[in-house]
C-alpha cells in the first residue's frame, strides 16, 4: 500500500531542513551542498532508529527461519539465521497460537563472529520482525513526520551550530514518535489477555 504516492528521501529530508528553519531545499544527496551533505550522513542512520523504535505494520514481516550451519550452545536446541533484512526481532511465533506465552529466544553471534543468529527451543521456528524498510511511499504520515524531526536533531548542530534548536528537535521527535506508534497500534486488535495458569487451572 503506497500511503503518500510521490514521497522520497529527499522530501523527507527537505521536510528536515523546514523544521531547522534552512531556506535552502536540496534535490538530490549528491549535490555539493553542506545541507545534501549533512542530511546524506544522517538519513540512514535516522530512518533505521525510527523503525527500530515500534513494530510498525508496514515494515513488518513474518518467515520461517533456516537453520544456521553452527551448532546451537548452552542449553538451546536449534540455531537459526537472522533474516538479512532484519532491523529488530519482535517475536518467535508460538505455533500455538497468539494467546499462548511467548517461546523464549536469545541472540547470539555465529563462531566465526561475522553474523548474528538466533537461538531457541522451536522447531521449524518462525519469527515476526521489522524489516529494513526503505522505501518512502511505504512509510505512514506519521514515521515520515517522526523520521523528519529525528533527521532535523542530528542535522541541527552541523547546520544551525544551534544546541537549543537541537534538543527542540529531539523533543518533537519524540511526542510525534508516541503519537505515530499509538496510532499504528490502532489499526489492529489484540489478543484478550489469558488468565493466569492458576486461574486457568481451577
Amino acid at each position: 500500500m503506497a500511503y503518500l504516492a510521490g514521497m522520497s528521501d529527499i522530501k523527507i529530508a527537505n521536510l528536515a531542513l523546514s523544521h531547522l528553519g534552512v531556506s535552502a531545499t536540496i534535490q538530490s544527496f549528491t549535490e555539493r551542498s553542506t545541507e545534501a551533505s549533512v542530511t546524506s550522513l544522517w538519513y540512514d542512520f535516522a530512518r533505521l532508529q525510527v523503525l527500530e523504535s515500534h513494530d510498525w505494520s508496514f515494515a513488518r514481516k513474518v518467515v520461517t527461519l533456516a537453520l544456521h550451519d553452527d551448532a546451537a550452545s548452552g542449553l538451546w536446541t536449534y540455531r537459526y539465521q537472522r533474516p538479512a533484512d532484519c532491523v529488530v526481532i519482535r517475536t518467535i511465533v508460538n505455533p500455538l497460537g497468539r494467546s499462548m506465552d511467548a517461546v523464549p529466544f536469545q541472540l547470539e553471534n555465529s563462531d566465526n563472529g561475522e553474523t548474528e543468529t538466533i537461538l531457541t527451543d522451536l522447531e521449524d521456528a518462525t519469527c515476526r520482525y521489522t524489516f529494513n524498510a526503505s522505501a518512502p511511499n511505504l512509510f505512514q504520515p506519521g514515521f515520515i513526520q517522526s523520521l523528519s524531526y529525528l533527521l532535523a536533531h542530528y542535522a541541527a548542530m552541523p547546520l544551525t551550530n544551534s544546541q537549543d534548536l537541537q534538543a527542540i528537535m529531539l523533543n518533537s521527535y519524540i511526542r510525534s514518535q508516541r503519537n505515530a506508534a499509538a496510532m499504528n497500534s490502532n489499526e489492529a486488535v489484540g489478543d484478550v489477555p489469558r488468565d493466569a495458569d492458576w486461574i486457568r487451572e481451577r
